[in-house]
């Protein structure tokens, strides 16, 4: 879809409702494909400068045709030719990254575009105008921020994701306690009021012990303990994935990455039924098709189960892992709490705070990863501990 914007003081000053060929001052491509298309390329000249997300959306040839490589640089370079100027965002990679949502994409786009210059309005009414909108409107305020700060430092706000795309760290407010709520909010829609108040628990426990409260950095101490909480609390289990196949945002990602009569096919590799690799030991995975969405749905439902003796998959080890972390990381708080923490071991508290943070992955990763952790998290309790015993003696 392609979209022409006009601007001007008045409306008395806009004659007409599409850019003339060669008459584009910006072309805000969303769409990569699209952008490169000859349609688009008409409006384009050499006064022309074209903001271009760089996400490679897959159309229906590419999915049947799986060899067929994307020319994204062609693409890039064809556009290139036919402007000004072109810039490439790595909009997509960003919100799915920072937000865990393509959607606001879009809006990243459009901040970045208003801060090089290109978009002649300021930035409270674009702002005021999500606002008006009443549609995740926090969520869209972030993300027009967001872009701006990607034009400002590029290298500073790509460097938000690691290598797995991940960005847990990132914090669209810098208040730990508006992390706390957004946090608390998902644990209760995902895995009950029980976990959100667990999360609050640890939290205050830590704030009212006062370990640290004095330290310059404290704010970034406590937003640790937040994100390491959630991290053992959060578990992406059996249920919580057919809760996420299951939402109306899931659909609507399908519905904006692909076109056409597409088929959904699943790879997984269920604890229960699934047997080994013998090439890899890992679990073989297997393929589903789209009839598993509507076990999905009811897998879905009975999250409420969970942990309970009748829950099925409550002895795999993955659960028994999550609970495990789960004691493991409220002695962490404890040990936290009871420390004077200053300046000669603030990074060691700090460390210690962040070592759940470490397990990511599933099955066989996962568990290699917790075994790291765990004894890092050992040391890191000793290393603390000596720290706590010889300022006694002394």
């Amino acid at each position: 879809m392609t979209s022409h914007i006009i601007l001007a003081p008045s409306p008395d000053d806009i004659s007409a409702t599409h850019v003339a060929d060669g008459g584009a001052h910006l072309l805000l491509g969303c769409d990569l494909v699209t952008s490169a298309a000859e349609g688009t390329r008409k409006k384009l000249s050499d006064e022309t400068l074209s903001i271009v997300n760089t996400h490679q959306m897959m159309s229906g040839d590419f999915i049947h045709n799986p060899e067929q490589r994307f020319p994204s640089q062609e693409l890039l370079e064809v556009i290139r030719q036919s402007s000004k100027a072109l810039r490439e965002v790595p909009a997509t990679h960003l919100a799915q990254g920072v937000f865990g949502d393509t959607m606001t994409s879009n809006m990243i786009m459009l901040g970045y575009a208003f801060q090089a210059g290109a978009v002649p309005i300021p930035a409270l009414a674009i702002e005021q105008a999500i606002s008006l909108n009443g549609r995740a409107v926090r969520l869209n305020t972030a993300a027009f921020r967001l872009g701006r700060q990607l034009f400002v430092d590029e290298k500073a706000v790509l460097s938000i994701l690691n290598e797995e795309g991940d960005s847990e760290s990132f914090c669209i407010d810098d208040s730990p306690m508006t992390l706390l709520g957004r946090r608390s909010e998902l644990l209760s829609l995902s895995h009950g009021k029980g976990r959100a108040d667990q999360l609050g628990q640890w939290v205050n426990q830590f704030m009212g012990s006062g370990a640290g409260s004095k330290q310059p950095r404290y704010a970034e101490l406590l937003t640790s303990i937040i994100h390491s909480a959630f991290h053992v609390l959060y578990d992406k289990d059996e249920y919580e994935v057919a809760r996420l196949y299951g939402t109306p945002e899931f659909k609507r990602q399908l519905e904006r990455e692909f076109e056409g009569n597409y088929r959904l096919k699943v790879h997984l590799a269920p604890p229960i039924i699934s047997q080994l690799d013998p090439a890899t030991g890992r679990p073989k995975k297997r393929e589903f098709g789209a009839w598993i969405f509507s076990l999905f749905s009811v897998l879905g439902m009975l999250r409420r189960i969970r942990g309970r003796w009748f829950d099925p998959f409550r002895h795999s080890s993955e659960r028994v892992l999550a609970r495990d972390m789960q004691s493991r990381f409220a002695t962490t708080v404890a040990d936290l709490c009871a420390t004077p923490i200053d300046n000669e071991n603030f990074d060691t508290a700090l460390a210690l705070a962040r070592w759940p943070q470490a397990v990511k992955g599933y099955g066989p990763v996962r568990m290699a990863a917790a075994a790291k952790a765990v004894e890092n998290c050992a040391k890191l309790t000793q290393q603390l501990s000596v720290m706590r015993q010889s300022r006694q003696v002394a």
